[in-house]
């Protein structure tokens, strides 16, 4: 779990906060009270993440964000942003902090339910915090993803950590948010119910007429072990003119074109199908595959928002793998390193399995890389997956021309590392516990 600072004064919401992190055993954070501390815990503590309560009237939040803003070594954070909607919108926060990375935003009463779950979620999925800023100018198409649990609760913290990239990204108008987070969150909740629990139309409505929920149905159907074990996938493909998103199960499947004339025959106030309804409504384009375990859902940029230029990466291979693909060799000598978008990736050191590799972990071959020898393990790919190739001149290019960037690298590597060593640890007292006692 990374560092993870509170910036907030009033004593109410700070107590409310450290209940909650005690609740759910998070230790390693500071509350921060005032602007000086708050500039010199952000300055030299390097958190990875920090809450920030925008309507927090006894600071000013806007002079702390304005010198954050004017020292590139020290805007390289994720925010979790706590506003109270009668004092500012939603919108209105994230056009006015678009410079930073604000990965979500939750109301004064919203918080108190979800505020643990999405720091959890951030920081077991670096990809978010790495998605502002450094693959901006890594990429010329930004690409990425994620996998949701059957948990209904979590759905909405995903949908806004992927609206947000879009606001942030300055793809689409502040104002649009909502609508598109209700999209996301609709379309990953039918993959959750329809998809990974087997939910039929018929089921689900005998269900709700009968007074219950969906939750509660969710909940019965993952008491099966082989329901509770399935994911549901995210990927997303940026590019200039829109946003792509496919959500993709672990189910069986459904008839999409029978599904359409029941939700259009339900009528508009039906309590089921309304995710292809938003999706149809807010979206350029919602599609399904043949088996019917797939979505893809398109985002159409906003062209009065001026496009960002790619830096210098616009040329990097992106490469599809399959699964037992072998990525990199242990023995060889490689100029390159891999970005990770999508899939699980084995790692493999004298014939034996030492790690795994998914989308948290970033890139493939950064040690080799770094330390110009020869690669120390084997990477396959236990799934189908994409993964971006970086040759290291670009890649020094991007660290000369933005240095900051090496901190993000650091404390990237520092992860590993420790990780490594626990691995390492549990090893050796395993191997002692299996000695022969004489």
């Amino acid at each position: 779990m990374g560092y993870i600072g509170i910036v907030n004064s009033d004593k109410k919401i700070n107590s409310q906060v450290i209940n909650l992190f005690k609740r759910d055993e998070i230790i390693n954070y500071k509350i921060l009270t005032n602007e000086e501390e708050i500039i010199e815990f952000i300055s030299f503590e390097l958190p990875e993440l920090v809450v920030i309560n925008f309507s927090d009237p006894d600071l000013n939040i806007e002079s702390i964000m304005e010198q954050i803003n004017h020292d590139i070594w020290v805007n390289n954070f994720g925010i979790i942003g706590i506003y109270n909607q009668e004092k500012i919108s939603e919108e209105a926060v994230m056009k006015k902090y678009m410079d930073f990375n604000i990965l979500t935003l939750l109301d004064s009463f919203l918080y108190k339910m979800v505020l643990t779950k999405c720091a959890k979620i951030i920081l077991e999925n670096k990809q978010f915090l790495f998605n502002k800023g450094f693959s901006e100018k890594l990429f010329d198409k930004d690409v990425g993803s994620f996998k949701i649990g059957n948990d209904p609760f979590v759905v909405s913290i995903y949908a806004g950590l992927a609206s947000s990239m879009l606001i942030q990204k300055g793809l689409v108008k502040p104002e649009l948010r909502m609508h598109i987070q209700l999209i996301f969150s609709e379309l990953f909740v039918n993959a959750i119910e329809h998809g990974n629990c087997g939910i039929t139309f018929e089921e689900k409505a005998k269900f709700l007429e009968s007074g219950g929920n969906i939750i509660e149905l969710i909940a019965e159907k993952n008491i099966d072990p082989a329901i509770a074990e399935k994911r549901v996938s995210i990927e997303w493909e940026i590019s200039r003119d829109r946003s792509t998103f496919i959500i993709r199960d672990e189910g069986a499947g459904f008839d999409v074109l029978k599904l359409r004339d029941k939700v259009k025959k339900a009528g508009e106030y039906a309590l089921h199908g309304r995710g292809i309804k938003m999706a149809s409504l807010f979206a350029e384009r919602l599609a399904y595959n043949k088996k019917g375990n797939a979505a893809l859902v398109q985002i159409k940029h906003d062209k009065d928002i001026p496009p960002k230029a790619p830096e210098t990466l616009s040329s990097e291979e992106i490469i599809d793998v399959k699964r037992g693909d072998i990525v990199c060799k242990e023995g060889e000598f490689g100029d390159s390193l891999y970005y990770i978008s999508s899939g699980k990736y084995s790692v493999w050191h004298a014939n034996k399995m030492v790690g795994e590799l998914d989308p948290s972990d970033i890139f493939i071959g950064e040690m080799a890389f770094f330390l110009k020898n020869a690669r120390s393990a084997t990477v396959v790919a236990e799934t189908n997956g994409r993964i971006i190739k970086i040759s290291g001149k670009n890649f020094i290019q991007i660290i000369k021309k933005y240095p900051q960037y090496g901190l993000f690298l650091v404390k990237l590597l520092s992860v590993k590392i420790v990780r490594a060593n626990s691995a390492n640890v549990n090893l050796q007292n395993t191997l002692t516990d299996m000695k022969p006692t004489l």
